[in-house]
């Protein structure tokens, strides 16, 4: 279903991923579309899935991609 997928789409990964470790890749890698793929780090306090302890940074990277996507 994924190659099917034509819209730009953004792809979240984090450090230390509990629910679905290694699938975001996976999805980027079957996109055919307009895609980015962002990791989203302990570094930066943004690890584990949506990054809790980072919201800020989590909106940031998905309002930037987002207001991007709609310059183009």
């Amino acid at each position: 279903m994924v190659p099917r997928i034509k819209v730009p789409t953004l792809v979240l990964d984090y450090d230390f991923e509990q629910f679905y470790p290694g699938q975001p890749r996976q999805m980027y890698d079957l996109l055919r579309s307009r895609r980015e793929y962002v990791k989203l780090t302990a570094a930066t306090g943004a690890q584990l899935h949506c990054s809790p302890m980072a919201p800020q940074q989590h909106c940031d990277v998905v309002f930037d991609w987002l207001a991007d996507v709609l310059r183009r």
